[in-house]
């Protein structure tokens, strides 16, 4: 695959294994306890750590210098011309890979924390417009279309994660803490 020359795979799939291992590992003193909830609870937020970590590997450590020093600040420009390129796979890639990186982000912001739905959504824009802003200025390219495809996967991921508390019956709606 195309994309895959872009990112370095081993780095990534490195820092994945860490967080699965390190996941594995926060649950242990909840479950000797016979504390489940607590357990899954500090799985997640230790995944949510992991899932941030892991954008941030892929963002700042990871790939190249394409585009070193560009800056896009006219939002669609890049969408645009990464679908008319000729080169579809590696533009569809990129596009849904800015996408669903964040994710995870969304989906574990909302059940690993006491947030709302909407500051889980600007949560996941705050931190891909800090990530545009430090590709910027350690000389790679910051796009704001990154930060839309990134803020729209966390949207993506809130929800999923709110059909899935509905779905089970345990959505919160109301103040941090409420059920509703």
């Amino acid at each position: 695959m195309d994309i895959l020359r872009y990112l370095d795979v081993p780095l990534v799939l490195g820092a994945v294994a860490v967080v699965v291992l390190v996941t594995a590992l926060a649950g242990v003193p909840a479950l000797r306890r016979g504390d489940r909830r607590g357990a899954a609870r500090t799985c997640v937020r230790v995944l949510l750590a992991g899932a941030v970590a892991t954008v941030l590997v892929m963002t700042l450590v990871a790939g190249s210098a394409w585009g070193a020093g560009s800056y896009n600040l006219v939002p669609g420009t890049t969408i645009a011309a990464q679908l008319a390129s000729s080169n579809g796979s590696l533009a569809l890639g990129n596009l849904a890979g800015n996408v669903l990186v964040f994710v995870p982000i969304g989906l574990l912001g909302v059940l690993g924390t006491r947030c709302r739905p909407g500051t889980v959504v600007a949560a996941g824009g705050g931190l891909s417009v800090a990530i545009e802003l430090s590709q910027y200025v350690t000389g790679r390219s910051a796009d704001v279309d990154d930060v839309l495809l990134n803020t729209l996967g966390t949207a993506v991921g809130v929800a999923v994660a709110v059909a899935g508390l509905r779905l089970a019956g345990t959505v919160r709606t109301g103040a941090p803490g409420r059920a509703g």
